[in-house]
């Protein structure tokens, strides 16, 4: 896929389409969201950057809640998003480490955490969300830059190590499913990004 492509998918991301696109060498194809197991989702990204884990001499760490609630998202977009925290985490610890996923779901008790304009449209007092916790151990974010992570293009990385498009994008994807992340770390004790997610209905969100 070309840059032309990529730079065409991430305007209509970033942009606020409701509905993810996906683009192939033809075009955009239009991707609606299905009831998807998130735990089979986190897994099958994960398996996409093996390689690098590998070669991070990272340990991963599975801590999958059962029975957790079914969720409605676009799949490979949603693959997207796990795989950049991923490959965000792993360079975040050049020296190896640990990566800890983390699901579980319990009954939203406030909007408080909720970190998504117009919380109070995608989120209800009481209901049912399913949370992602991604956690590793790596050298954490320094709290200068915690206000700035989600702007497009910004990193901290060489610039062979990337544009920062990884969180930007990933948070619009995020706010696309109506779902909320929420990124906390300390620069040498690691890093934790948090999805909230509301638990699929028979109406789908």
């Amino acid at each position: 896929i070309t840059t032309k492509f990529l730079c065409v998918n991430y305007i209509f991301i970033y942009f606020g389409y409701n509905m993810p696109f996906k683009i192939n060498q033809k075009g955009l194809i239009y991707m609606a969201p299905k009831v998807k197991d998130i735990n089979k989702v986190i897994s099958d990204s994960i398996e996409l950057t093996q390689y690098q884990l590998k070669a991070g001499d990272i340990k991963l760490i599975k801590d999958y809640g059962i029975r957790l609630p079914a969720v409605y998202i676009d799949e490979d977009q949603m693959k997207q998003v796990f795989v950049n925290v991923t490959l965000n985490s792993i360079q975040a610890m050049p020296r190896g480490g640990d990566l800890i996923f983390r699901t579980f779901t319990q009954r939203l008790k406030s909007l408080e955490e909720i970190t998504v304009r117009g919380a109070e449209d995608f989120f209800n007092i009481g209901e049912p969300v399913v949370i992602v916790e991604i956690e590793d151990t790596g050298i954490g974010i320094p709290e200068d830059k915690l206000g700035k992570i989600f702007d497009p293009f910004f990193t901290s990385k060489r610039p062979d190590k990337g544009m920062g498009l990884g969180l930007s994008i990933t948070q619009t994807i995020i706010r696309n499913h109506r779902g909320s992340i929420r990124i906390e770390g300390k620069q040498g004790k690691g890093t934790r990004v948090s999805i909230t997610l509301s638990a699929a209905t028979e109406k789908g969100w």
